[in-house]
C-alpha cells in the first residue's frame, strides 16, 4: 500500500531505535496528507482532525499513543490539544519544517497493519447503503483513470509555488492512478464523498472513462435552488403559509433561471469580479450564520428587506440549531440528486457511465442530453421547478 510523508522526513535517522515499528508512523502521517484530501471539510482547516478510534484500531490501542507523542515531542506534528466528546477530535498538522516540504510515496509492509487496514476498508464498504443507485456509482467510480501525465504537468505549471497544494493536487492524482478510491456516505445528511467529489475543480478535465473525456452536468445556482425544496416542504407543513408571495415566487425565478447571485449583486453594489467571493458570503452570512449573534451583516439585511418570507423561511431552519439549515439543505440534495435521478439513471440504463461530484454528475459526451433530461424531468416532477443546466 502508497503512502505519503514529507520528503525531509528521515525515520531511521530521528527513531533509530523503533525501526519495527516504522509503519506505524508513516501511517499517522499519511493520515495527516489523506485526510486533508479525503474529507473536504478539512481543506480550508490549519489542523487535521484524526479519529482516535482509527488510529487505536489499525495501529493499536496503546502505541498510537506513543507513536503521536513521539512525533510531538520529536516536532514532526504539532496539535490544538482540542478535544471536545462526541464533536471534535484533536487536531494535528505538520511543523513548519515538514510543511514546506514536498512529499514522497513509500510502501507499507507491515501485515499486520496491512491486514487492519483492508478490514477497516471492507467495513466502510459493507455500510454503503444498499440500492441500484448505490452500486451503480460504486462500480462505475471503480472504471475512472485520470490522464496523471498530462494533470501533473498542469499542476506543476500552474501551483509550483505553492507547496500545501501541490501536495495535495498531486496525491490526488496519484490516489486515483493507482486506484485506491474511496466511497462513503455521510450517516447525517447522505452525502456520497469519493475521490472525484473531493477532487479539485481544475483537475476535473483530466478524468477519463474508457479513455474518453467525461462533462459535468452542473445545476445554476443549486445550492440557493434547492431551498425551494425547503420551502415547499414548510408550505406543506403550515397551512397558514400562503406559497403565493410575491418575494417567494421572485425567489423561485431568480435560483431556476441560475440568476440570484447576480441579483443580489446588483442590489448591494457587488461588482462582477468579486462574484465567488460574494457566493460564499450568501452561505455564510444569509443560509447558515448563527442568528443568535447580536452582530447582523449586511447582506443578511438586504436580503431579508428583498425576501422577507423566505427569510422567514430561513429562520425556521435554523430555529433549534443554525446548523440544520445546511443539514437539511444536504439531505434534500441527496434525496433529488441520488436517491431520485441517478436511482432512475440505474433502473434505466445501468450500462451507462455516471458519478455524482454532490449536486452535478459526470458523464461521457453521448450520454450528456440524456442525464440532463432527466434532471430537468425529475426537478420538474417532483418540485415543480425548472432549474437552469449548465454543461462543462
Amino acid at each position: 500500500m502508497n503512502c505519503y510523508i514529507p520528503s525531509n522526513f528521515n525515520f531511521e535517522k530521528i527513531f533509530p531505535e523503533c525501526i519495527r515499528h516504522k509503519d506505524k508512523y508513516i501511517y499517522v502521517l499519511n493520515k495527516i496528507y489523506q485526510d486533508r484530501i479525503l474529507n473536504k471539510t478539512n481543506k480550508e482547516k490549519e489542523y487535521i482532525n484524526l479519529k482516535a478510534e482509527i488510529l487505536r484500531y489499525i495501529i493499536g490501542r496503546w502505541e498510537y499513543k506513543i507513536v503521536i507523542n513521539n512525533l510531538l515531542y520529536s516536532k514532526i506534528i504539532e496539535t490544538d490539544n482540542q478535544y471536545i466528546v462526541g464533536e471534535k477530535c484533536r487536531g494535528y498538522k505538520f511543523t513548519e519544517a515538514y510543511r514546506k516540504a514536498k512529499f514522497k510515496k513509500v510502501v507499507l509492509i507491515d501485515n499486520k497493519i496491512l491486514q487492519r487496514i483492508y478490514k477497516y476498508k471492507q467495513n466502510v464498504i459493507n455500510q454503503i447503503p444498499i440500492g441500484a443507485e448505490y452500486k451503480l456509482l460504486y462500480d462505475n467510480l471503480n472504471k475512472i483513470t485520470i490522464d496523471s501525465t498530462k494533470a501533473i504537468k498542469f499542476v506543476y505549471k500552474n501551483y509550483s509555488n505553492d507547496i500545501d497544494k501541490l501536495n495535495s493536487y498531486l496525491i490526488s492524482i496519484d490516489l486515483i492512478s493507482d486506484k485506491n478510491f474511496f466511497f462513503v456516505v455521510d450517516e447525517v445528511a447522505g452525502r456520497l464523498h469519493t475521490n472525484v467529489s473531493n477532487l479539485p475543480k481544475e483537475l476535473r478535465p483530466f478524468l477519463r472513462y474508457e479513455d474518453g473525456k467525461l462533462v459535468n452536468i452542473d445545476i445554476a445556482n443549486s445550492q440557493p435552488l434547492l431551498f425551494n425544496i425547503l420551502i415547499k416542504k414548510y408550505s406543506k407543513a403550515f397551512s397558514s403559509y400562503d406559497g403565493h408571495y410575491e418575494d417567494v415566487k421572485k425567489y423561485e425565478e431568480l435560483t431556476t433561471a441560475g440568476k440570484i447571485y447576480e441579483y443580489l449583486m446588483v442590489k448591494m453594489g457587488i461588482p462582477n469580479e468579486m462574484r465567488q467571493e460574494f457566493k460564499k458570503d450568501v452561505f455564510g452570512k444569509i443560509f447558515y450564520c448563527d442568528n443568535s449573534k447580536k452582530y447582523v451583516y449586511k447582506e443578511r439585511k438586504v436580503f431579508q428587506r428583498l425576501f422577507p418570507n423566505v427569510y422567514k423561511i430561513i429562520e425556521h431552519y435554523k430555529k433549534d440549531n443554525y446548523k440544520q439549515l445546511p443539514i437539511s439543505l444536504q439531505k434534500a440534495e441527496a434525496e433529488i440528486m441520488i436517491g431520485t435521478i441517478c436511482k432512475r439513471i440505474a433502473n434505466e440504463r445501468p450500462e451507462i457511465f455516471i458519478t455524482t461530484i454532490h449536486d452535478s454528475i459526470m458523464t461521457t459526451n453521448k450520454n450528456k442530453n440524456y442525464v440532463s433530461d432527466v434532471i430537468l424531468n425529475e426537478f420538474e416532477k417532483n418540485f415543480n421547478l425548472k432549474p437552469t443546466i449548465k454543461i462543462e
